[in-house]
């Protein structure tokens, strides 16, 4: 697999904005500049999802930020499931195929997880699987869903995208 060209954007900050940027950097023991990265990621993740109709409030902001630093390796695997709304076994796993992959290697297929993908639905306890179906049927969109779930809309989007049985594709409105 090619890895992906990368380009370099150059900006500049205020002092004072830097420092504290350096300081955080280094409280995680990371350059600022990757620290700098990891933001700029999940603030353009927020940007995406407003141009998809998904506007962040401050608190899916928070949780965007974290996501990307637990991506990163920064984030207990507890927040990062939560965020994503899998199984924290399955990010164990994720994170070790990453590790695995990060070396250079890929885990023979014999070492390849037993268990399969939880079963459809089996994410969200029934009666909230139940509240997306007849959300989702209304026509409601998913940052509603999230708020009447009090669930990030990012997870509510994954978790749609994987349970077309219970959210089928949309038709695109035209402009």
């Amino acid at each position: 697999m090619n890895a992906p060209s990368l380009h370099q954007i150059a900006f500049s900050i205020e002092e004072a904005l830097y420092r504290r940027l350096e300081a955080r950097a280094s409280a995680m023991n990371m350059p600022t500049s990757k620290y700098a990265r990891l933001l700029f990621d999940a603030a353009y993740a927020a940007r995406i999802g407003q141009e998809k109709e998904i506007p962040a409030s401050d608190r899916d902001l928070d949780e965007t930020v974290k996501l990307v630093f637990a991506c990163a390796g920064h984030g207990s695997n507890t927040m990062t499931a939560r965020a994503l709304g899998i199984s924290e076994s399955l990010v164990e796993r994720i994170k070790e195929g990453w590790q695995t992959a990060l070396k250079g290697g890929l885990p023979p297929k014999a070492a390849a997880p037993s268990s399969p993908r939880l079963a459809k639905g089996s994410e969200y306890p029934a009666e909230e699987v139940e509240t997306i179906r007849r959300l989702w049927a209304r026509g409601e969109k998913i940052s509603a869903i999230a708020a009447e779930l009090g669930k990030p809309a990012h997870s509510i989007q994954i978790w749609a995208s994987r349970h077309r049985d219970v959210c089928p594709r949309r038709l695109q409105a035209k402009s």
